[in-house]
């Protein structure tokens, strides 16, 4: 696989930012500022699923054939050559992560964005607002936290893998239930990220004008106020998978090991 720097140097590139996480996590929330700001083409794979469940199908199928036509989508999108395509869906198993990178075809660089939800009680008030202003359409999704939490369990922690060794330039982890700036500007810089190049909306985007496209090259390039919300939210886990990916890479990483007491 081609370097970072590589695959942002040269020819105009679309950037594809792939939302991942559970139900409630802040996806459609965090996947709804970033289209909107960086212009984007916005696909929600619910959009389908609820249209779908509205007839005779069943849960199960409905959602894989949502996933069937979100990647058609996504597919057609990338051919356009589009700056930016925002997808929103749970990437819940690395076979929905493979499939999405399958649809992309190696025509665009890849942003994963993971929305987690740290604080229970905050994520707890999001799920039963949420419920309580949902409609038909919104009848599959998890209506309560037992709900929820069964869904979970179900996935058998298919959902913990490592979206860097299966294809991806950039995974970033984002606490959605922590407030204050860290997150805003994590997400100034995510767009600073995939909006530059693009004339005024890219210097728009990012905090200072935005990362020079071309000039990250490595996970040592990265701002600090993307590197700080990243190494809170790494485990031993992510650690030892993040190492093993930039000595794959050859990419330097002792910023971010640094920043994590690693």
């Amino acid at each position: 696989r081609p370097s970072i720097g590589s695959a942002m140097a040269g020819e105009e590139r679309c950037w594809v930012v792939l939302l991942k996480g559970h139900p409630a996590s802040g996806k459609t929330t965090v996947g709804s500022v970033i289209a909107r700001r960086a212009q984007a083409c916005l696909l929600d794979k619910d959009d389908v699923k609820g249209d779908l469940l509205a007839g005779a199908l069943g849960a199960s199928e409905a959602n894989e054939i949502a996933l069937s036509i979100l990647w058609s989508l996504l597919r057609k999108q990338v051919a356009l050559g589009l700056a930016c395509i925002v997808v929103d869906t749970n990437l819940s198993s690395e076979r929905q992560f493979l499939e999405a990178m399958e649809a992309i075809g190696g025509k665009a660089s890849v942003f994963v964005v993971e929305c987690i939800a740290h604080d229970e009680r905050v994520w707890r008030e999001r799920l039963e607002r949420r419920a309580g202003m949902a409609d038909k359409r919104d009848a599959h999704k998890p209506q309560n936290w037992e709900d929820l939490v069964s869904l979970v369990e179900s996935y058998g922690g298919s959902y913990r893998y490592d979206p860097l060794r299966l294809g991806a330039e950039y995974h970033v982890r984002l606490d959605t239930t922590s407030a204050g700036q860290s997150l805003d500007r994590a997400l100034d810089e995510i767009l600073g990220i995939v909006s530059v190049g693009r004339g005024d909306r890219g210097a728009e985007a990012g905090t200072s004008g935005g990362p020079n496209r071309g000039s990250i090259c490595s996970l040592a390039d990265l701002p600090e106020s993307l590197l700080a919300p990243i190494s809170a939210n790494l485990g031993p886990r992510d650690l030892a998978s993040l190492a093993l990916t930039c000595r794959q890479l050859r990419l330097p990483c002792s910023r971010l090991c640094d920043l994590s007491g690693w």
